[in-house]
């Protein structure tokens, strides 16, 4: 694995590139309260968290997409 790691960072350098950094998995976002007492409803109504519910959202509308 560090070996891989380091033939990444290498080729990164050659290249002239900043190497990618890792996802922590948290976004911050501000939504209207309306929109978000709606949010929270709808995750009540199918028995999961705000947060369980609006990964299931982001994870479905990104489903159909090509990656980069």
């Amino acid at each position: 694995m560090a070996r891989a790691v380091d033939q990444y960072l290498a080729v990164c350098e050659k290249r002239g590139e900043e190497p990618g950094k890792p996802f922590s998995g948290q976004i911050r976002i501000r939504i209207e309260s309306e929109l978000h007492r709606k949010l929270s409803a709808a995750a009540a109504t199918s028995g999961t968290s705000l947060n369980g519910y609006i990964a299931g959202a982001l994870e479905a509308a990104t489903a159909h997409r090509p990656q980069p």
